[in-house]
């Protein structure tokens, strides 16, 4: 079968009520009002506060993480640092993100940015940004939803419980049903015809994205404006955008497997398998994300087509072979120790640069005023006096250090325990005095500015769990499809997952939430396999029912589609 997962579902149908997510995102929009302050030398290695107001910034390795470059009033430039790093070895005709950034380049992000100014930043080409008008899903279905289909009521009554749980649209239900059809099962323009002609409209640009994905770099640099992403208690919009412009890919190859073109099917699976390793090469936290949903997608149609039964012996193992090849997804660590920390650290810098009457450089992460009067939680986030600024930025390091070192290793392996135990021990220690009102306003600002940056998305658990999670999906249906090839030469599956030792080209992959094997139930012409978390409930109808997202299951073969599911679409 192929499993999607509750919060794998959650995301594949952000592929249709896209719009609703994108006008959320663009009232999220984030920049400071100007400083007007003393320009200071380049020369600076010490920024230095106004006399007789706060203890100057020591720029070095343990305090401001890095020492250049500086911007003019002797600062350290975290947004060119990171771009540096990001940007290495891209150039226009290398560069994977162009020609996304070209699909989209009409698009007007929610803090301004075009991206058709991002396409100047990397020097693209004029054949490189010629006209290339990308469309979303939602817009399309709204364009074409009969109006009596776009009725709530009539909606609801045709598509019983896709709302999902939100306050949708009636068109918003047809767009939830189509692309969680599409997205997993084989399917074809008789079943879901919307989404049948919504391909056709982006045939060019999908078809483009193909060889795309076979580029060697990934890099969109940081602007000021888009270094404020993370700090939105939103998906930064730029990745919403061009992440769901490769996203069809899946669509397109579930629409092969419907035509019985294995294929095609594989071509796009493949891709979109290349695309979620191009964005994960951006280290941004945002950007790693969307790599794992990407990647997520993909093992989804992955698993679609393992569940077909279209593939031969020949297939099944050349398929095997492909997923195996694929580099691994990386694990968080490096979007946390780069995109995260420079991020805090460049916010912590502009408030230091505020509070020390420091002309802030052009570069600075809040360089102009907040719009639509939302205000970010910095406003309210007052330094105390006196505040020892080389302390707060040596204890955020240290978070950081630990939090790098959590997310560096898989939760099972003894490196990866005690560093969860470093991590908490430090976190206690820092946090104790607070709720007892013994803290220090050293260490409350600390500890507050803590929880409203980036540590506080990364922590309990969300992109950590997310990147497992992915992992392990990729891993699973790598023995699925080994379970095929098996099947395929012997006529029935094995009692054990033992006997696939063979298939691969080291040992058979293990469930990477708990370090054992994964649990396999071989029945009659078919069998269940299913990674489950050792704190969950492990009843496979517990995790199909109830547990849905906590656990990752294959099943062969399909069980019975819904009752809805059995004709075309209303």
């Amino acid at each position: 079968m192929s499993f999607v997962s509750h919060s794998q579902l959650q995301k594949i149908r952000m592929l249709g009520p896209l719009a609703a997510v994108l006008i959320v995102v663009l009232i999220t929009l984030a920049a400071w009002f100007f400083l007007y302050f003393h320009p200071k030398s380049a020369m600076q290695k010490t920024a230095q506060a106004e006399p007789g107001k706060i203890r100057p910034l020591v720029v070095s390795k343990q305090n401001t993480w890095i020492t250049s470059p500086l911007n003019s009033n002797g600062i350290p430039d975290y947004i060119s640092a990171l771009n540096n790093i990001a940007g290495e070895g891209a150039t226009a005709q290398n560069n994977a993100a162009i020609p996304l950034l070209n699909s989209a380049q009409n698009t007007v992000l929610s803090n301004g940015e075009n991206f058709r100014q991002l396409l100047v930043i990397l020097s693209a080409t004029p054949e490189q940004m010629g006209p290339n008008q990308w469309e979303s899903v939602a817009t399309y279905f709204r364009e074409h939803l009969s109006s009596s289909k776009i009725n709530n009521e009539s909606a609801e009554q045709l598509l019983p419980g896709w709302n999902g749980g939100f306050n949708v649209t009636g068109s918003d239900i047809y767009i939830m049903a189509e692309t969680d059809y599409a997205a997993n099962r084989p399917w074809t323009a008789a079943k879901c015809p919307l989404m049948a002609s919504y391909l056709d409209q982006v045939q060019s640009i999908c078809e483009r994205m193909i060889p795309a994905s076979l580029l060697p770099r990934f890099y969109i640099p940081q602007t000021a404006e888009l270094h404020l992403g993370f700090f939105r208690r939103a998906d930064s919009d730029i990745w919403s955008v061009i992440s769901v412009i490769v996203a069809p890919l899946v669509f397109r190859a579930n629409l092969c497997l419907g035509h019985g073109d294995v294929t095609g099917c594989q071509r796009n699976l493949i891709a979109l398998h290349h695309w979620a390793r191009l964005f994960a090469q951006q280290p941004q936290p945002d950007a790693y994300e969307s790599a794992l949903w990407l990647d997520e997608l993909a093992t989804g149609g992955d698993q679609v087509l393992l569940s077909s039964g279209h593939l031969n012996l020949a297939q099944s193992r050349e398929y095997l072979q492909n997923l195996e090849s694929l580099e691994e997804l990386p694990h968080a660590d490096r979007s946390i120790d780069l995109g995260a920390r420079y991020a805090a650290l460049g916010l912590l810098a502009d408030m230091y640069q505020n509070v020390a009457h420091i002309s802030p450089s052009s570069g600075a992460v809040f360089p102009r005023p907040f719009d639509h009067g939302v205000e970010p939680f910095i406003f309210s986030l007052q330094p105390p006096a006196g505040l020892d600024w080389d302390w707060v930025f040596r204890q955020v390091n240290q978070m950081y250090d630990a939090a790098v070192e959590c997310l560096r290793f898989d939760p099972y392996i003894p490196q990866g325990l005690q560093a969860r135990q470093d991590y908490d021990h430090i976190d206690r220690r820092l946090g104790a005095d607070i709720p007892s009102g013994n803290a220090t306003p050293q260490q409350e600002f600390f500890v507050e500015f803590m929880q409203h940056t980036s540590l506080g998305r990364i922590f309990p658990n969300p992109i950590y769990d997310d990147s497992l999670r992915a992992r392990n999906a990729a891993l699973l249906t790598q023995v699925g499809f080994a379970l095929a090839v098996y099947h395929a030469q012997n006529g029935h599956y094995p009692d054990s997952l033992d006997a696939l030792a063979g298939e691969f080209s080291q040992r058979v992959p293990v469930n990477l939430f708990s370090g054992d094997a994964f649990s396999y139930t071989p029945s009659s012409g078919g069998y269940t396999l299913y990674a489950n978390d050792p704190d969950m409930p492990t009843d496979p109808d517990d995790l199909r029912q109830t547990q849905k997202q906590y656990h990752l299951i294959i099943q062969f073969p399909l069980p019975a589609p819904e009752a809805w599911e059995k004709d075309k679409l209303p």
